[in-house]
């Protein structure tokens, strides 16, 4: 017989679509059954068009920039009404 460590963590990526929403209220109901933590990501990778100028790409990973700032409440706001821990 295998011994399974307890959870700890999990881990929830989401991109603030209904299926997400989904995910996080699942999420939830583990952490709270398993008194485990929930780490939430996003990731993205914006692409600029190959017709960009250089200075458009430099002004798009500034905008890039400024939106990780506020990204993490983002995700709190997204994710806290899901989640019932």
């Amino acid at each position: 017989m295998t011994s399974v460590a307890p959870l700890s963590r999990l881990v929830l990526g989401v991109d603030f679509d209904e299926t997400s929403a989904s995910a996080a209220r699942a999420a939830g109901r583990l952490a709270t059954a398993t008194s485990a933590a929930i780490t939430v990501f996003h990731a993205a990778v914006p692409e600029a068009p190959a017709y960009f100028r250089p200075d458009q790409i430099a002004d798009l990973e500034a905008e890039r920039e400024a939106r990780r700032a506020s990204l993490a409440e983002d995700l709190r706001a997204f994710v806290r009404p899901h989640v019932t821990q």
